[in-house]
């Protein structure tokens, strides 16, 4: 136990004793943790070997994607041209109904004007029928008239003049043949126009049958022309839509292509970074991000490549945008924290570092930062409860810090003491 000698606290030689037995243990850590770290970067190097040999097959992948793109594009331009050449067949198309339209309006008014012809010539003719039947009647009538008055004139000469009775009956016989044969030729007269009236009936319901006939060809014609031209629209949206969906193949194809070739781009530059060539690490995530602008991972990287090359208003910048894109991106939280660190802005580094231990409260990492943060703002009794959970999460990475280790040492001195 420590000693008190006026007012100061003296260690003994027992807590001296412990004290180096926790330099030896801790010596001993850093010794077993860089032994882990060259192992880790053997490994890492190897990985990074075999990274850029699946970035080569990606690349040639890439290439055979392109290939595919440029062939799909010939389809494309190809099924382009279709579509045009069908949208001239639409126009023509068109143009023939449209024709056709006019012919059926001028085939409409000549129908009706010749039915009109014939329902006036059909009049005219059943007129002049009426009147030659109300002609030959009276004339019947005119003659059966004579013909009576005949008889009795007949039988009063008869009676009056029985000599001449021989002549009388061969005028009478005459008067017989002559009101016959009258009544025969108006009889054949009327059959002639009965038949005339027939023929111009059966005339004109064979001419409105073939003009009928017409009409349904016609009417035929443009429900096929109208049936093309479905087709030829079906066909033509038919394309449109392969067109389309070719088109959204073709951009997801490039999209996934660029989210692959900005991954390993991404993995290639973290391994530079775990190295410290945050120079030759920059392009690599500067290319990252121009194929995958909304990554948050490859922004912060940026960022942190930025930080290492002495841009600090860049990575300020970036780790913002990532921040305000994604609230909850540990990553990019934590690393504006340590921005701001490095800047001599504590108070701004409590603000992410908070938000960030929050959301991961696994990370040893965020927790040693967030003890820096609170140690630079004068908070040192929460600096040394951040630095303790850091220490009982990964020991090893508080081991490494020298400054972080020395300042737990000594608290947990003073906390013994007491």
């Amino acid at each position: 136990m420590p000693a008190q000698i006026s007012g100061v606290v003296v260690a003994t030689a027992e807590d001296l004793r412990r004290l180096e037995a926790r330099i030896d243990a801790t010596v001993r850590q850093i010794a077993k943790a860089e032994k882990d770290a060259r192992a880790l970067h053997e490994e890492n190097a190897s990985k990074i070997r075999v990274l850029q040999a699946d970035l080569k097959a990606q690349q040639a992948r890439a290439d055979r994607l392109e290939a595919e793109i440029k062939g799909l594009a010939q389809v494309l331009d190809a099924i382009a041209t279709e579509v045009e050449r069908s949208s001239a067949l639409l126009g023509e198309a068109g143009g023939s109904i449209a024709e056709t339209s006019g012919l059926l309006e001028q085939l409409a008014g000549l129908v009706a004007t010749q039915n009109e012809a014939r329902g006036a010539r059909h009049e005219e003719l059943t007129d002049r029928l009426d009147h030659l039947l109300a002609q030959r009647q009276g004339e019947t009538a005119a003659l059966h008239g004579a013909f009576a008055d005949l008889q009795t004139g007949v039988a009063e000469l008869a009676q009056a003049e029985q000599d001449g009775s021989r002549q009388i009956e061969h005028s009478i016989r005459m008067l017989r043949e002559a009101v016959v044969q009258a009544q025969s030729q108006a009889q054949e007269e009327l059959t002639q126009m009965a038949e005339a009236a027939h023929e111009a009936t059966r005339a004109r319901d064979e001419q409105a049958q073939q003009e009928a006939a017409a009409l349904e060809r016609l009417l035929a014609a443009q429900t096929h022309l109208a049936e093309h031209l479905l087709a030829i629209q079906t066909t033509a949206s038919n394309m449109a839509a392969s067109s389309a969906r070719a088109q959204g193949w073709q951009e997801e194809r490039l999209s996934q292509a660029k989210a692959r070739w900005a991954h390993a781009l991404n993995g290639q530059a973290a391994a530079l970074l775990h190295r410290g060539e945050c120079a030759a690490a920059a392009p690599l995530l500067e290319e990252a991000m121009r194929l995958a602008p909304d990554d948050v991972t490859i922004r912060a990287n940026l960022a942190l490549a930025c930080m290492g090359t002495g841009q600090s208003g860049r990575a300020e910048a970036l780790l913002l945008e990532a921040v305000t894109a994604d609230g909850e991106a540990v990553a990019a939280l934590n690393e504006l924290g340590v921005l701001y660190l490095d800047l001599g802005n504590p108070q701004a580094a409590l603000t992410y570092l908070e938000r960030a231990v929050q959301l991961a409260p696994e990370e040893a990492a965020i927790w040693l930062n967030l003890g820096r943060a609170h140690y630079g703002c004068g908070a040192v009794a929460q600096a040394m409860a951040a630095w303790q959970r850091a220490a009982e999460l990964e020991p090893l990475l508080v081991a490494s810090d020298a400054e972080v280790r020395i300042a737990l040492s000594e608290q947990a001195i003073l906390g013994g003491a007491a």
